[in-house]
């Protein structure tokens, strides 16, 4: 009797723990910490070519500054002194006013809901932001942190 007690109330910690747990919603935790930590390293990597070369990268082939189908296009192989490869799935656009690119935004669609990781020219950071104004740098119509 005491055996089968025993058993049952391993039995209900285990489910308890599987609920409490729940590996898919921490699945999805650690793939949204990898894309803000990405997000991160590369608007690093954007701010620093733009420290040393005055300017922002030139957009590149599919909003994507390591790819150009230039073949005398050097903003490439500049940036990926500071970037190794380009975050799958992050879009990245650049604004020129003027003789330079002095405006530059880049985004990834977060896998749950309608919310954006973004990262621009004006915040030091990494923020959520609704999907109105994502393609425009500098803009975003809602934030949380």
């Amino acid at each position: 009797m005491e055996l089968i007690m025993v058993i049952a109330i391993i039995g209900i910690l285990a489910g308890v723990s599987v609920a409490v747990i729940n590996p898919n919603r921490q699945t999805e935790m650690a793939k949204e910490a990898t894309k803000k930590s990405n997000m991160l390293k590369t608007c690093s990597a954007i701010k620093a070519f733009e420290a040393e070369f005055g300017r922002f990268p030139e957009e590149g082939t599919n909003n994507n500054p390591l790819d150009s189908t230039d073949p005398l296009a050097t903003d490439a192989d500049k940036l990926s002194f500071y970037l190794e490869a380009w975050p799958e799935g992050f879009i990245y656009n650049v604004q020129s006013l003027g003789a330079t690119n002095n405006k530059f935004g880049v985004h990834v669609k977060q896998d749950v809901g309608d919310y954006y990781w973004k990262c621009n020219d004006i915040y030091n950071d990494v923020f959520e932001c609704k999907a109105a104004n994502i393609d425009i740098p500098g803009a975003c119509s809602f934030m949380r942190h």
